[in-house]
């Protein structure tokens, strides 16, 4: 987890050379992320100062405060494991929401693009599914259908 001030990382390849002129300088909160260390109990949590700020996280968050006027920590996946894993570390991750933390989950929406079925773009099958099971537990507060989603969605 980054905690310092960040930089953008520009990891990424094949794009137009604007986008590795575009700069967010966000700062960190090192307080916030020893709090997120200990808070997480289900996985170590290692604290990382010289990581930059990945395109996963700052493409969006630029969007939405401009002026880099609030503190910034990213969290990494671990793709080994499967979605109830990261269910799990969500919920623990609920207590700095109650404190007013805001968590936004964006890496899925600018990472692996290399990955992505072009030509399967339409087919929603696997999200109406995983809908109409939302929908049918929500009414009882659970939130089993989460565990469902499938990994690759």
């Amino acid at each position: 987890m980054c905690s310092s001030d960040l930089f953008p990382s520009h990891d990424m390849g094949a794009f137009p050379e604007a986008l590795y002129k575009v700069q967010y300088p966000a700062k960190g909160s090192p307080e916030l992320a020893l709090e997120t260390k200990f808070l997480v109990k289900s996985t170590p949590v290692e604290l990382n100062h010289d990581w930059g700020l990945d395109h996963g996280a700052w493409t969006v968050v630029r969007h939405m405060y401009p002026d880099a006027n609030i503190p910034v920590l990213q969290i990494s996946i671990d793709y080994g494991k499967d979605t109830k894993y990261h269910y799990e570390l969500a919920k623990e991750l609920f207590e700095l929401r109650k404190k007013g933390v805001l968590i936004i989950g964006s890496g899925n929406l600018v990472h692996n693009l290399r990955m992505v079925a072009w030509d399967k773009l339409n087919d929603t099958t696997w999200y109406r599914d995983w809908e109409t099971d939302r929908k049918s537990t929500r009414l009882n507060s659970s939130h089993e259908f989460v565990s469902r989603m499938p990994s690759s969605a």
